[in-house]
């Protein structure tokens, strides 16, 4: 890679029953965040890229599974445990 920072975000979020929520899959790529830089790259420095969608899954109180689709229909899901806070 070329060192630059990259992070994923789920955003444009719509319940579609009350157990599954779904949305948008967006990369954004960038300069690194180090000390020092964070706020001055140029704008154009970012590339906000709309990678596929995803849907949270609420299986249970204690399970939830998230699943990720990319625009080439490669699916990725992960098993998420949930944990009550007190």
């Amino acid at each position: 890679t070329d060192g630059s920072s990259s992070w994923h975000s789920l955003q444009n979020t719509i319940w579609r029953t009350p157990t599954l929520v779904g949305g948008t899959l967006y990369r954004t790529t960038g300069g690194n965040c180090g000390a020092n830089t964070c706020g001055t790259l140029p704008s154009s420095a970012t590339r906000i890229e709309d990678i596929g969608t995803f849907e949270i899954e609420f299986a249970s109180e204690d399970q939830a599974v998230l699943r990720m689709r990319n625009r080439m229909g490669l699916i990725i899901q992960i098993d998420i445990p949930l944990v009550r806070l007190r």
